[in-house]
This record gives C-alpha cells, sequence and structure tokens, in this order.
C-alpha cells in the first residue's frame, strides 16, 4: 500500500480571528471525550478541501492536488498523540469529503472545537459578538483526529 498524507487544505484566519475562536473554545466543557482544545497543534482555520495524499509526492501536490490523491488512509496518515487512535468518523470524513463536502455541498466555517448538543444550545442562547475573518495566508497541514489542523506542511502567507 501506498503511504498516505491526510491533509487540509485550508484558510489561515489573522490574529485577531484566531484569538476568538480561541476565546469560544474556552468556553466549551470538554464534555466529549474527544473534544478539542485550541492550542499550537490544534488550530482554527477554514477548510477548503481535505484528502488523502499521496506522501512521497506532497511538493508535486500543491500544485495540483487531484493526481497525488489516494484513498483508504490509516492511522498512519494522521498527526496522532502516543496511544491515540484516529477514529473511523474522521478517516471516512477525509476518504469522502471530495465530493460529499464540495461544491454546492460546501459550508465554510472557521473551526472553534467540538462539544455536545446540549453544551452548543446553551452557548448559542448566550449573546455573541460577532467578528470579522480575514485571510492571512492559505496552508497545507497534516490532520489529526477530529479534523484537527496538528502539524504545518506548507504556507502561503497573504501579502
Amino acid at each position: 500500500m501506498t503511504d498516505l498524507t491526510a491533509v487540509d487544505i485550508m484558510i489561515q484566519p489573522d490574529p485577531v480571528a484566531i484569538a476568538r475562536a480561541r476565546a469560544v473554545n474556552a468556553r466549551m466543557p470538554l464534555s466529549i471525550p474527544a473534544g478539542i482544545t485550541l492550542d499550537d497543534t490544534h488550530l482554527p482555520h477554514i477548510t477548503m478541501l481535505q484528502r488523502y495524499l499521496i506522501t512521497e509526492n506532497l511538493e508535486q501536490a500543491y500544485a495540483a492536488v487531484t493526481p497525488f490523491t489516494g484513498s483508504g488512509g490509516t492511522d498512519a496518515a494522521f498527526v496522532t498523540d502516543p496511544g491515540q487512535q484516529i477514529s473511523p468518523t474522521t478517516k471516512d470524513w477525509v476518504e469522502t469529503y471530495h465530493p460529499n463536502q464540495t461544491g454546492a455541498n460546501y459550508t465554510a466555517h472557521l473551526t472553534v472545537g467540538m462539544a455536545t448538543v446540549v453544551d452548543l444550545k446553551a452557548m448559542q442562547a448566550e449573546t455573541f459578538q460577532e467578528f470579522d475573518v480575514h485571510p492571512a495566508g492559505l496552508a497545507v497541514y497534516q490532520l489529526g483526529n477530529n479534523g484537527t489542523a496538528r502539524e504545518l506542511l506548507k504556507a502561503w502567507p497573504l501579502t
């Protein structure tokens, strides 16, 4: 089997949006065992595409993704913490991101974490101060569990 790397091709938000996303995340109780605390290896981002890329062709894939994609990624395609296994849901999400989450099915959103429906409904009932998100760059990150952006592979800052 060819070695694969699970990637998230994303828009990197500006520092103000990152700070706001982290503030929202800090209010989310870790009521889901696999919950996410945003930190230096779990970054807020706007996903454009998630795919498995053939590891040996990563440099070429940054220029043109489709010819370098694969399927059937295992835990080895992801960044994991010691002893961690990648959930089947996460592996399937990456496997089917295209076409299930692209085109007319695409919903742009700033990833801020995970919480139970009960916790999210409680947060939605509170006053929320809206904020703008300005792109600071584009990047490719290797994914961790639950679609987290774990390891920077390539970045293109916007100037």
